[in-house]
């Protein structure tokens, strides 16, 4: 799993993505197979106090220990964290 954050003003975007690659020949490596997030937890700073799915809005249920539920999408997913480095 990769994940690549950007900034946008005072929001944190994380870009996720979870892609099985293939071993196909000596120099090759093809992805056929996209990861799924169910059941994965993504831990942050304590900045981070709400964290949505880019674009829908849906707000990522909490973890006891302050960990975010991930939802059961395959390949890529996108999550905003508003106002993590607001001062």
């Amino acid at each position: 799993m990769q994940v690549y954050p950007r900034r946008r003003g005072a929001d944190l975007l994380l870009t996720l993505l979870h892609y099985i690659p293939i071993r196909k020949a000596l120099n090759i490596d093809m992805i056929e197979e996209r990861g799924s997030f169910a059941g994965e937890i993504l831990h942050l700073p304590a900045a981070a106090t709400a964290v949505r799915v880019f674009g829908t809005g849906q707000e990522l249920p909490r973890t006891e220990d302050g960990g975010f539920v991930l939802p059961p999408v395959k390949g890529r997913l996108l999550l905003e964290v508003p106002g993590y480095f607001a001062a």
